[in-house]
């Protein structure tokens, strides 16, 4: 999956905020991945995002 098929960042950012309530300004660059540009203490919890029920829709 990537950001061609599905759009996560948005969701992303809700879940972050939602876990952490700390407000997140995502500038991804092109080419990187989403993870590189989380801040360093949740950098891994995309992945545990998108495997939460209901993220996908």
């Amino acid at each position: 999956m990537d950001e061609v098929i599905a759009d996560p960042i948005a969701k992303f950012i809700k879940l972050y905020n939602r876990d952490y309530g700390i407000p997140l300004d995502l500038k991804i660059d092109p080419g990187n991945e989403l993870g590189m540009h989380m801040p360093e203490h949740a950098r891994f919890k995309i992945y545990e995002y998108i495997n939460e029920k209901g993220f996908f829709r």
